[in-house]
């Protein structure tokens, strides 16, 4: 069955939304599609998805916010990163005799120096709002397929019946169109036989009851 769900969390000043879409499949099939900082919850993710769905497959999108509380503090700066590269960035401007100093400039562009809180969180600590918003997908998902299943339900009930009543008529007039062709083929063969030339030769009688089934 198709089917769509959206979950949203908010925990710690963070927004977690989780998105389930559903296409039809006789096998569980999960697509999980997760930040860089959730990497390691994909497993718990499936495991999830797995005890509540059978089949099916499945495209699950998860996406991180900053809350607003968080909006204007949501940078760190990682002092000893930046040590270690200032450190590293002299050593190598002697060594290679380059002009000039590390500046503050050069080392607010390394990576890692400057982080988000969603950056410096672990990813267990996502783990509880994400388990709640993929909870309220799962929800969502779950009952728009239930009603899909009730519509083809209805549909497939109201063919059923239709062909029940075809049957039903087929087999009244089943036997009148028997006896009906009987009496055409009895009439034929008296037509046949009242010839006195066609009732002579037995091969004209018998091409006519071949014309005649042939016209049936």
């Amino acid at each position: 069955m198709t089917g769509y769900g959206r979950g949203d969390c908010s925990q710690d000043g963070f927004k977690i939304t989780v998105e389930l879409n559903s296409v039809n499949r006789k096998q569980i099939e999960i697509s999980v599609n997760l930040p860089r900082e959730m990497e390691m919850l994909e497993a718990q993710i499936r495991d999830l998805i797995n005890r509540g769905v059978a089949r099916g497959r499945l495209t699950v999108r998860v996406a991180l916010h900053a809350g607003q509380s968080r909006l204007s503090a949501r940078m760190h700066l990682n002092v000893p990163l930046a040590k270690a590269y200032a450190l590293e960035l002299n050593r190598l401007s002697r060594q290679l005799r380059l002009p000039g100093p590390v500046t503050l400039d050069h080392l607010s562009r390394a990576p890692g120096v400057f982080q988000t809180d969603e950056q410096i969180a672990e990813e267990e600590d996502f783990w509880p709002a994400v388990k709640k918003a993929l909870k309220k997908a799962l929800s969502g998902m779950v009952k728009m397929r239930e009603r899909e299943g009730a519509h083809l339900g209805q549909d497939l009930a109201k063919r059923i019946r239709a062909m029940r009543k075809s049957v039903n008529q087929i087999q009244k007039h089943a036997p009148k169109v028997a006896q009906h062709y009987r009496q055409q083929l009895v009439e034929r063969i008296k037509a046949i036989s009242s010839n006195s030339t066609i009732a002579a030769n037995p091969m004209s009688r018998s091409a006519g009851c071949w014309t005649f089934w042939r016209r049936r």
